[in-house]
């Protein structure tokens, strides 16, 4: 469409696509023009050979150049080798914060009883 909502950069090995990192805009605030890092997904046979890299690099490089002031990202708590991959990469886990959601059914159920 005329207005892009979301985002992808995508990783090609021998004309095959490998993995994507899909993103959209979002906006704080508290600090400004933000992005929310949605998923990173490599095909398992070319995990560990620096794609998931290359991808996050490529990533962080857009977000330097449009002078994004946050980046978001949800990960598992379960999922520690991403957890600490990022750690690495220079992200910080918030202590205090909770995200919350609500999904179709209680938003459904929200509409109805209010």
């Amino acid at each position: 469409g005329k207005e892009k909502y979301f985002h992808f950069f995508v990783a090609e090995f021998n004309d095959e696509v490998i993995g994507i990192v899909f993103f959209y805009h979002s906006y704080s605030t508290l600090v400004g023009k933000s992005l929310i890092l949605e998923t990173i997904i490599v095909k398992p046979k070319y995990h560990n050979k620096g794609f998931r890299k290359a991808l996050i690099y490529k990533f962080y490089e857009f977000a330097y150049q449009q002078k994004i002031q946050r980046i978001t990202q949800a990960i598992n708590d379960k999922d520690i080798p991403i957890i600490k991959k990022s750690i690495k990469n220079g992200t910080y886990l918030l202590d205090g914060i909770r995200i919350v959601q609500i999904d179709d059914i209680a938003l459904k159920t929200f509409i109805k009883n209010n």
